[in-house]
Order: structure tokens, then sequence, then C-alpha cells
């Protein structure tokens, strides 16, 4: 089941690939794109942008149903109020993105306290618990102890999840 769950998000991707005029596939290919990274400095001077973003993220993220584009929102929201300016900062930048990293550990929250998963991804761990025999706190009466070891093994598994689709990623 958990495999039809996975592939079934690749469907639009397939459909879009066959949809697709092969002249505006080369035409992406061949744009020339660099990069540079922000100095030490840069950083430092978007911490506090990246701190209030992550923590508004965080807190979209908690409630069930909302997700990552929301909290970009509020995060660029945030971000451009402190700009001050109609010109593209780094804060534009880092702002939505810190947002939408912190929704995936906001949907944890109620995935791992009431059962509830938060968006796709966490839908996808809980379906993995049943396999590691690994339950919501709320869902059976267990002592305090037991509880603690169940939520340790739920984020050792939800670690193990990331750090397999974070070498993925970078394989490819």
């Amino acid at each position: 089941m958990l495999s039809f769950m996975i592939g079934m998000f690749a469907i639009p991707q397939i459909v879009e690939a066959f949809a697709t005029d092969e002249s505006a596939i080369k035409r992406k290919l061949d744009t020339n794109v660099s990069m540079s990274f922000p100095t030490f400095k840069e950083i430092k001077g978007l911490a506090s942008t990246i701190l209030k973003s992550a923590l508004i993220g965080v807190g979209i993220g908690a409630i069930p149903g909302t997700g990552g584009p929301i909290a970009a929102f509020l995060g660029y929201d945030q971000a451009k109020r402190k700009a001050c300016s109609d010109e593209p900062t780094l804060d534009c930048v880092a702002g939505p993105e810190a947002a939408h990293n912190g929704v995936t550990g906001g949907a944890l929250i109620p995935m791992l306290t009431l059962g509830i998963p938060g968006d796709p991804a966490t839908a996808i761990l809980q379906a993995l618990h049943p396999r590691f025999k690994i339950r919501a706190p709320c869902s059976s009466r267990r002592t305090r102890a037991s509880s603690m070891e169940s939520m340790r093994r739920s984020l050792s598994s939800i670690s193990l999840a990331f750090s397999i689709r974070a070498s993925a990623s970078v394989s490819s």
C-alpha cells in the first residue's frame, strides 16, 4: 500500500513529461545558471528573519491541513516588513524558505501527540508506524514510560526516513 501511495505522487510528473514538447525541454537545459553563496556576514544578518519565519512555520505546521504555501506567504510577509523596500533582498528568500522548512517539523506535532497527520509526508510516516509497532501516545492506554519509548522510536524512524530522502536527493 505504501509503494502505491508513493507511486501516486509520481503520476502528475509522468503526465507532464509526456505532454511537454521536446524543444521546450532542450531550451530549459540550454540556459546557463550560476550560483553564489552568501557570505557569513550576510547569513548572520539573516538570523532574526530565519528564526522568526521558522517559528511561524512550526506554528502553521502544527495545525493539521495547513501547509507550506501558507507558511511561505507569512514568512515572506515578515521578511518584506523587515526589508522595507521594493527591491528583492536575501531576507525575502530566507524568510519563506525557513517558514516552509519549519512546517515539516511542526506537522510532526499533531502526528506524534494525536495521531493526526499534518501533511502528506507525515501521513506516509504514519503509514509506516504499524510496521515498526509504533502508535501515537493517545491511541492506547499505556504508561508514560512506554509512551516516551514510542516517541523515541517514532523520532528515530522519522530521522532515518529523512536521512534516506536527503541522501537520495544529494546523489541525484
